[in-house]
């Protein structure tokens, strides 16, 4: 039970982490159900949605999505991270679907498409080259991803190590143990002095 823990508190710390550095705002992230989530979560603000909210152009859309996707991947690499030959993919579904559409979309906006988009429901039609596209996106972003989280993993481990103590944290907690010299101890003063 302790070791699921640890794996929980990494990807979603890794999750968190990778969204602040990216500039996304963050509502909290937990090791325990929250929401929709059937175990924990880092509950974020879509960069996509504010730019379609707001009209952005596609290539702000674009690049609004680029970023989710990364945030998406951000977990998944930080599993790989700590298990290199171990890591259970079986618990990256959700991550990667949310990806998958994620660079679909971003596909169909870079081809100066108007998809169909509800609040939701999201449709696409997408040919042969939409999809090897999107892979070719995903990888990239996948190879992005895992730089950021091995050049922050201190900061993945702080923010593990606090969920495992605390087992939510909200952007600004995050945002303190991102600092490159933060103690926890610090944090948990905080929140209880």
């Amino acid at each position: 039970m302790a070791m699921r823990q640890e794996e929980i508190a990494h990807h979603e710390a890794a999750h968190a982490v990778v969204a602040r550095l990216l500039n996304v705002g963050l509502t909290h992230v937990a090791i325990f159900p929250t929401g929709d989530h059937s175990i924990a979560g880092a509950e974020t603000v879509s960069p996509f949605s504010l730019a379609h909210a707001r009209g952005a152009d596609p290539s702000a859309q674009v690049a609004a999505l680029e970023t989710e996707i990364k945030v998406l991947l951000a977990g998944p690499c930080a599993d790989q991270q700590r298990h290199p030959t171990t890591a259970q993919k079986r618990d990256w579904a959700d991550d990667f679907s949310s990806a998958r559409s994620r660079a679909a979309l971003a596909v169909v906006l870079k081809a100066g498409k108007v998809p169909d988009i509800t609040p939701d429901v999201l449709k696409l039609t997408l040919r042969a080259e939409d999809v090897r596209e999107a892979n070719q996106l995903l990888g990239r972003l996948g190879a992005e991803t895992q730089t950021l989280v091995s050049e922050n993993w201190p900061a993945i481990v702080r923010v593990a190590t606090a969920l495992l103590k605390q087992r939510i944290l909200t952007e600004n907690d995050v945002d303190l143990l991102n600092q490159k010299a933060t103690d926890i101890s610090i944090l948990f003063k905080r929140i209880h002095p």
